[in-house]
């Protein structure tokens, strides 16, 4: 099997969007050849660095049998499989070291049958661990321990293990928005501000909200939404655009309770759901909001307030615009936009008041 084509045509869109086309990055026998050396190498020093092996046993994979975004591929670029992972090394602009990382990674967990074994979500952790094999195989195998604990492959599934409460979906706004940004990612829109989150707290529980949160990263990483926007696009998700919109945030917000579920939030995110946000965009941020960002920086890692780009009620239209066309706004936060959620998706941006 050809692992990487020479100048080979990846993937295009109809109708004049863009073209993804691959880079000539490797020859493939000497990509093979640079492999099969680590390899020797590595059992050659097998005896001397047995510290650095996971412990056999630790990690039962749950096992699926298809991608958790569709059961087929109607799209016009290639599967996300092994087979082609010549196209996610196209596709995320790997260099050769990078890419014989992932291809060391895919050999190191080809004990796994998960669905989100392979190239697009294993690399996701391995660009995460600045491409130390080792670092992401751990980080990996921990995710699937943490989703078989707490049930998440179904979690979304019509007739799975959890309904979310009716209010929280009402009341607690977030959603992919139809459309992309300028790059052709997703957006997602957020609205902190307008979310009585300590009501939300003291009527479910840590618990449920806990679980809720985990519903709501599911249905924006691999929700129903997911198919028909990768078929319109032509390509698969790269990163999201996220928007938090502060507007009416207040201090019932600073709470004891909403701090520790946002730190545990914050925690699952960098652990399970790595390297999905490009860019998060604070907007209409009150006088308020400066002393519940000193409560929450501390859940925030450098990389990630790196990502993060703040503007006040006078100049968030301005910077969106930068990202984005504003008619994929909802009103609520640009009052001519025409945008809602996409397909799937919580419709409604209102939030209110828990009584």
């Amino acid at each position: 099997m050809t692992l990487f084509p020479n100048s080979r045509r990846i993937a295009s869109q109809a109708n004049g969007a863009v073209n993804v086309k691959a880079r000539v990055l490797f020859n493939s026998s000497m990509l093979e050849q640079k492999l099969q050396q680590q390899n020797n190498s590595s059992e050659e020093g097998a005896s001397n660095n047995s510290n650095n092996e996971l412990e056999p046993g630790v990690i039962i994979p749950a096992k699926q049998e298809s991608s958790p975004s569709s059961a087929t591929n109607q799209n016009s670029f290639p599967e996300d499989t092994w087979d082609n992972v010549d196209y996610c090394i196209a596709f995320f602009n790997m260099d050769n070291r990078q890419g014989v990382a992932l291809l060391e990674l895919r050999d190191m967990l080809s004990d796994v049958q998960h669905a989100y074994n392979r190239p697009n979500m294993v690399s996701r952790y391995l660009r995460t661990q600045h491409f130390d094999t080792l670092k992401a195989e751990r980080m990996f195998r921990d995710m699937l321990a943490w989703r078989i604990q707490h049930q998440v492959d179904d979690i979304i599934l019509e007739g799975g293990n959890y309904k979310p409460p009716p209010e929280i979906l009402d009341k607690y706004p977030g959603a992919i928005l139809k459309g992309c940004d300028k790059d052709g990612d997703p957006v997602f829109l957020s609205r902190m501000g307008v979310t009585d989150m300590i009501g939300l707290v003291d009527k479910y529980g840590h618990e449920d909200m806990l679980r809720f949160e985990i519903f709501k990263r599911e249905s924006c990483m691999v929700g129903s939404w997911l198919p028909d926007w990768e078929r319109k696009s032509g390509r698969p998700v790269k990163h999201i655009l996220i928007i938090e919109d502060m507007q009416g945030l207040s201090r019932r917000l600073l709470s004891v309770k909403v701090a520790a579920l946002y730190g545990e939030a914050m925690d699952m995110d960098q652990a399970n759901y790595p390297d999905a946000a490009k860019k998060i965009i604070i907007i209409r941020a009150p006088a308020v909001f400066r002393l519940a960002w000193t409560m929450a920086k501390r859940f925030f890692p450098l990389f990630i307030q790196q990502k993060m780009e703040f503007c006040g009620p006078s100049d968030y239209l301005k910077v969106l615009e930068k990202y984005m066309d504003l008619d994929h706004l909802p009103p609520c936060i640009y009052p001519a936009g025409r945008g809602h959620a996409a397909p799937g998706q919580p419709c409604n941006f209102e939030g209110g008041r828990i009584e």
